[in-house]
């Protein structure tokens, strides 16, 4: 081999061995929980309010995909719109409900999935979003799953 093949080899070999290997994350993913009032879910679709209120969110969608955070996300239909399933009385059974009230005066209204270097930048990022301003964003770590 020429110098400048085996060096390329070796290079190639390390780093199929590193990257087999579970190394710790440089950053890692967050999912931003967004919840809206019933204002909020109305503004969506009233004429004097929908152009703003979507345009905010296109503001931060933009913001975070020129940084390259974003993984992924959506916006949620109202819960009343939903469905629940969980476990019924009768053991063994599950219970399906055809639509979900909300259980407060805030509801899901969507979410993101954000890489950041700790809780604190996703923290930062969360208080971008609209909703950090008129109701409530929740910041979840991810589970770090394996690759396929």
């Amino acid at each position: 081999m020429k110098p400048s093949t085996k060096a390329a080899a070796i290079a190639v070999a390390v780093i199929s061995t590193c990257s087999a290997m579970t190394m710790p994350a440089l950053a890692a993913e967050y999912t931003l929980v967004v919840y809206e009032s019933e204002s909020d879910f109305a503004a969506r679709t009233d004429p004097a309010r929908a152009q703003a209120y979507w345009a905010s969110y296109a503001a931060f969608g933009e913001a975070a995909q020129k940084a390259g955070i974003i993984r992924g996300g959506s916006p949620l239909e109202p819960a009343v719109q939903g469905a629940v399933v969980s476990p019924a009385p009768e053991a063994g059974k599950i219970k399906r409900l055809k639509a979900a009230p909300p259980a407060g005066p805030l509801q899901i209204s969507g979410y993101f999935v954000i890489e950041a270097r700790d809780l604190d930048e996703a923290m930062d990022w969360a208080s971008r979003i609209p909703a950090a301003r008129s109701a409530r964003v929740e910041v979840r770590p991810n589970i770090a799953m394996m690759a396929r």
